[in-house]
């Protein structure tokens, strides 16, 4: 019964711990990648900046930040991977449904459209769990080596 329960604190302690991470990330990689991109950009001399439209769906400033977005969820899904000794799919299952709860609240970009919403809810999902399900194969192929 007690390793039952310390297995239950440890899942809920690494779906929060991922879940923090994941918000975390998902500002924090996006906010990094467009302070390089004006960098680059003004090193350059362009005169069209992606990061001017990065809230406009119709240009490619958008898909850059949500390719991001998925890589700062990818990286919490690791984080949180890293934290959960067994059933990583509970951890991934939890994170998605976070996300989806959290893309909902999501201010989304202009002009709307079911391509902009399937893509905002979507992507932190598809992160999380591409970072848990990845992470834990690995972990699990070092363990076994």
């Amino acid at each position: 019964m007690m390793v039952s329960k310390q297995f239950n604190r440890t899942l809920w302690f690494a779906v929060l711990v991922g879940w923090l991470s994941q918000t975390a990330l998902m500002q924090l990689v996006p906010t990094i990648g467009e302070v390089l991109g004006r960098v680059v950009s003004s090193a350059f001399g362009s005169a069209d900046n992606w990061t001017e439209h990065a809230q406009d769906a119709t240009h490619v400033g958008w898909r850059i930040v949500e390719l991001l977005k998925f890589l700062g969820s990818v990286g919490a899904g690791i984080v949180a991977a890293i934290l959960t000794p067994r059933k990583p799919w509970i951890v991934a299952t939890a994170l998605a449904i976070l996300s989806l709860v959290d893309g909902s609240l999501e201010q989304l970009p202009t002009p709307v459209s079911a391509e902009v919403i399937g893509t905002t809810l979507s992507v932190p999902c598809l992160g999380v769990i591409v970072g848990v399900v990845g992470a834990w194969i690995i972990l699990r192929k070092g363990e076994t080596a």
